[in-house]
């Protein structure tokens, strides 16, 4: 049996009350060479039922999960699934445009260089309201090292959540998304730009619904957000990802620096929550970040963690080198 041109790939957890919208966005697609994966990750709600009735489409193929493998363990499973040519995420609670693997899947087709194509995006509330549309600073074909640059250089993974871009599934020797909490997928898209360009059309092809719920999954990660994106930044600036930058080399080291003052500051305010032993893991390593980067830190912070901590000897073991 012919392969598909392209995998839509719709992980999801929980969204039975509007993943019929974000279905429907796939199907009315003017573009129609596609398979459509759905992976429930163990939902809680009615998701099966909401999904039942549009499998008597042979382009639709729904697989449950045995257990929960997390947010990246279910995008991998939508990996392992996908039978395309190309691979388009699209996130359970968003839609797309019914052109966009239209005018996509044209210039994937003549620029093979070309490892990953994005456009602009339009968010919309609860009501389906219109609000801000965000977008690349740039538009048509760009080398990926210099997007990967840009990125730091913005602060901002501007190619999007997933429901943006579209990957080539032969690129996937890159290897499949890393197990982090906040930049996953911008952890993914550098190593996708590392073997070929970017392309980004300037018209808006996706939809992101923005609810109740969100600000508070991104306040509760911010802290880990800080850690992962220095622990990205440096990575890319020691040339752990294969791709250096000697003409900006003072600007890199820069923003890592900056990374890491985010961490100290984020150390600071876990002060007053060191009875979690999560928090306390965490605080652990925005010292480390501390003493590496030579942060200076206030002995009074060392003796409140001390304070905090149950096993004395273990805060003397952490704190011994940062003062």
């Amino acid at each position: 049996m012919k392969a598909p041109k392209v995998s839509v790939l719709i992980p999801t957890y929980n969204y039975a009350h509007i993943l019929d919208v974000t279905i429907q966005s796939v199907l009315a697609q003017t573009f129609t060479d596609f398979e459509l994966i759905i992976v429930d990750n163990c939902s809680t709600d009615n998701t099966v039922e909401v999904v039942q009735k549009y499998l008597n489409d042979s382009r639709v193929s729904f697989y449950r999960n045995d257990r929960n493998l997390g947010l990246t363990g279910n995008w991998n499973r939508c990996l392992e699934l996908a039978k395309g040519e190309y691979l388009k995420y699209l996130c359970a609670d968003d839609k797309l445009h019914r052109q966009i693997l239209e005018k996509y899947i044209p210039i994937m087709d003549s620029h093979p260089q070309v490892s990953i194509i994005s456009c602009h995006k339009q968010e919309f509330d609860e009501h389906g309201l219109k609000r801000k549309v965000v977008h690349p600073p740039f538009a048509g074909l760009e080398s990926g090292r210099k997007v990967i640059y840009d990125m730091i250089r913005l602060d901002q993974n501007y190619l999007g959540d997933p429901t943006r871009p579209m990957l080539r599934r032969e690129n996937l020797k890159v290897g499949p998304f890393k197990k982090l909490e906040f930049i996953t997928d911008w952890e993914m898209w550098v190593r996708h730009l590392l073997v070929g360009d970017c392309y980004v059309i300037p018209e808006v092809l996706a939809y992101g619904r923005k609810h109740e719920g969100q600000q508070q999954v991104r306040c509760k990660k911010k802290s880990i957000n800080h850690l992962e994106m220095y622990m990205l930044y440096k990575a890319i600036y020691k040339g752990d990802y294969g791709i250096t930058y000697p003409e900006h080399e003072r600007e890199l080291r820069g923003f890592v620096k900056q990374k890491a003052a985010n961490c100290a500051f984020a150390m600071y305010k876990l002060l007053p929550k060191l009875h979690s032993k999560e928090n306390r893991v965490l605080f652990h390593k925005f010292f480390d970040i501390a003493r590496k980067e030579n942060m200076i830190v206030a002995p009074s912070v060392l003796a409140v963690f001390r304070q905090k901590l149950k096993d004395r000897k273990e805060a003397k073991k952490i704190t011994a080198n940062l003062v």
